[in-house]
């Protein structure tokens, strides 16, 4: 049990509340409270330039909110094998989690030159 999780309740993986960003004069509105639990799927819906894209920024902790910090449960450790190749490692999660394509991983390890 985590200190986000009450006796009998599921993980809290995403927590904030008070979350602020400013650029120069314009602020964008805070967030006043989220809660996510595991395997929960949250949508983020609001107006053009209503801030969402920048709230999902500082949740992924890409951008530095102006005021509090949203909480996450640690990321899962990532465990790759030094003698598989990239596509290796994408065939390997896509049979470990029953993806049917990889078309767009394929696409993106030939951009990067990591194939072979």
């Amino acid at each position: 049990m985590t200190g986000w999780q009450r006796k009998g309740e599921s993980v809290t993986v995403l927590a904030a509340r008070g979350i602020r960003k400013s650029f120069g004069r314009h602020r964008v509105r805070p967030v006043s409270i989220l809660r996510s639990l595991r395997g929960e799927m949250v949508a983020v819906v609001g107006e053009n330039g209503s801030g969402k894209s920048t709230w999902l920024r500082i949740l992924a902790g890409v951008l530095r909110p102006d005021a509090s910090r949203p909480r996450r449960d640690p990321p899962q450790a990532v465990v790759l094998d030094d003698a598989f190749t990239v596509d290796q490692h994408v065939r390997y999660f896509q049979a470990a989690h029953a993806h049917r394509r990889t078309g767009p991983a394929a696409e993106l390890i030939g951009r990067l030159g990591c194939a072979g």
